[in-house]
Parts: C-alpha cells; structure tokens; sequence
C-alpha cells in the first residue's frame, strides 16, 4: 500500500438543508453544456390567479399576453459529476416506478 493510502482519514459527511432554502415546484428544465460542464436551469411557470365567473375568467385568460417561466435555480456541474447524478437519478427513478407498480398490483 502506498504511504498517500495510508494517510488518509475517513471523515464522515452531514448533509444540511438550511431553513432558508425553499423548496419549489419544477415544471421545466433546461440543460446546456461545453467542454468543461453542463449548466442545469429549474424553470417554474407562473400561473395567471383568475377569478370570478366562468365568463369573466374566459375574458382575464384573453387579455394574458404570455405566461412567466421563471428561472428558479441553475446549477452549474462537472461531466464527471452529471454522469453521478444521472446515475442516481436513474436509480432513484428506476425504485420510484418499481414502488408505484407494487402499490398498483398488491
């Protein structure tokens, strides 16, 4: 074994979410990349609060020029790491489907 191996020290990681980071819906993303990482944009589209009667809703949609998609996070990440993390994705969709068939046949 190599005297670097010997060296080493595990330390354990604590993973924290702070009170201050907000959870929030994702309803589109956007990825873009270059040689040396992939940027990752969360996108939430603003829905228009109509109200009142069926007419007057129909007439506040008309007047709605576009709908916002606001940029809520963008994360910039090193090809090494994007394939870490489609691989946990994948694994963690993977049980995800494999949960909700389960729940589906008992």
């Amino acid at each position: 074994m190599e005297e670097k191996d010997q060296d080493r020290v595990a330390i354990p990681v604590k993973y924290v979410v702070p009170d201050e980071i907000v959870t929030q819906y994702v309803t589109d993303m956007v990825v873009q990349h270059s040689d040396q990482e992939f940027l990752i944009s969360f996108w939430e589209i603003q829905r228009p609060v109509l109200l009142g009667s069926e007419e007057e809703r129909k007439a506040q949609i008309q007047m709605i020029k576009f709908l916002e998609n606001r940029c809520i996070a963008r994360f910039a990440i090193t090809p090494e790491r994007m394939q870490k993390f489609l691989d946990a994705m994948k694994e963690n969709l993977d049980r995800y489907h494999k949960m909700k068939s389960n729940a589906d046949h008992p």
